[in-house]
């Protein structure tokens, strides 16, 4: 998880800097708040947040415990991953 983290600060950053450096903090905070929310959605329907208790039922009868231990370490992995782009996008907010 720690590099999982770290990818996701190198990242951040190089994100963000590249576009402060181009187009300036208040497309940079932008770009960041895109990315963060776009992983959020797709942590959401990974996650199965969006379904109904009927379909969490049928899909949990339906999937082994290796897919379903696969596909909850991959949303482990991006909720890892996103917490410096949010910490990163409410920086950016405060100093445009």
């Amino acid at each position: 998880m720690k590099s999982t983290f770290l990818w996701g600060l190198t990242s951040g950053l190089l994100i963000s800097l590249t576009t402060m450096g181009i187009w300036g903090t208040n497309k940079a905070f932008s770009v960041m708040f895109y990315i963060t929310t776009g992983i959020i959605v797709l942590l959401l329907i990974l996650s199965g947040a969006l379904i109904n208790g009927d379909r969490i039922r049928a899909n949990f009868h339906s999937e082994d415990n290796t897919d379903r231990n696969r596909r909850n370490k991959l949303i482990n992995k991006l909720a890892v991953f996103i917490i410096p782009y949010i910490g990163l996008a409410f920086l950016l907010h405060f100093f445009k």
